[in-house]
């Protein structure tokens, strides 16, 4: 897997454009002031991936987290926004993918390299975790393991 170099900059013209859409600050997490630090390629693109699919704004709330657990303290892990509409469209693309049944937007996100899909109440949550020691349901696909979770809010990470 490729890793990118993320850092604070100030001014946001003078970011590197990463993708068409997003620039490289607006992956740097206010929760880790001051810190750069390594983040995947294929999370970048997933966001990337997904805007192209809504063909509007997306925004992202959260990528590593260093008091956190799980994906995001080891930078493997997005989570972002767009409207409530997309959200419940990224949730039924996740199940039917499960249920076998074709979706171009999961199916290119599983091609970049994302092997987690959180079905969260008011975000998207994708990573690019190994889910090797992980005790939640996997899937399999043709591009190996995958798993997909509920989260809702409070204490509950239920499999899908």
């Amino acid at each position: 897997m490729k890793w990118i170099q993320i850092k604070d900059v100030d001014d946001y013209a003078l970011s590197r454009t990463e993708t068409p859409n997003f620039k490289l600050n607006e992956f740097y997490n206010a929760s880790t002031p001051n810190q750069e630090f390594s983040y995947p390629r294929p999370l970048i693109y997933a966001v990337q991936i997904f805007r192209d699919w809504i063909c509007d704004a997306v925004f992202i709330t959260s990528t590593y987290r260093e008091f956190s657990v799980g994906a995001h303290k080891e930078r493997l892990a997005i989570d972002f926004v767009s409207s409530q509409s997309f959200t419940t469209k990224f949730h039924n693309s996740v199940m039917n993918w499960i249920l076998k049944e074709e979706s171009s937007l999961i199916y290119k996100l599983r091609e970049s390299g994302i092997t987690g899909f959180g079905l969260e109440p008011f975000c998207i949550h994708l990573d690019c975790g190994d889910y090797g020691f992980d005790k939640r349901i996997h899937h399999q696909d043709s591009f190996g393991t995958y798993t997909a979770f509920e989260w809702n809010g409070v204490d509950v990470n239920r499999s899908i």
